[in-house]
């Protein structure tokens, strides 16, 4: 009976996808950390520009961060002087957090930094690559439903 011979540590695509999210993450949350901002609130931060405000419940559901999570970012943002809070409008047990002018303002700075990111690692890349790389991904979060966005 042959012997059956392992595969490489580089024969998976995980070893070279980890490889390489590992270098820009940890490159971008240099930047972030640069600027006095975690992952974690950056990905807040984000979410509430495109939505205005949101309930924590919200925000947990669409970051994939646990309500504790959220809780506990949050409450560093409103004492960066980044968000506020004010009863809901649906349900006065609950608030809705906001970005104030500074956080707002602080937002389209850390988008150019992750713009900036990006182009440092993937500017090798032609942009039909860039796409189709995007596209491959996104079919493997979809395929697995992978919902919580990576914040460390």
């Amino acid at each position: 009976m042959a012997k059956h011979t392992p595969s490489h540590l580089t024969d998976h695509v995980g070893f070279w996808l980890r490889r390489v999210s590992n270098h820009v993450s940890h490159a971008f949350i240099r930047k972030l950390k640069e600027r006095n901002v975690s992952a974690a609130e950056w990905v807040v931060l984000r979410t509430l520009y495109e939505n205005g405000s949101a309930s924590i419940g919200y925000l947990g559901q669409a970051t994939g961060l646990t309500k504790g999570a959220v809780s506990k970012v949050t409450k560093k943002l409103f004492s960066k002087k980044l968000l506020y809070a004010r009863a809901s409008n649906q349900d006065r047990r609950s608030v809705d957090v906001f970005l104030t002018k500074r956080g707002r303002d602080l937002v389209p700075t850390l988008a150019d930094v992750a713009d900036e990111n990006d182009r440092q690692y993937f500017s090798c890349l032609k942009k039909s690559d860039q796409n189709e790389l995007m596209c491959l991904l996104k079919k493997v979060v979809e395929t697995h439903q992978l919902v919580e966005f990576p914040t460390n």
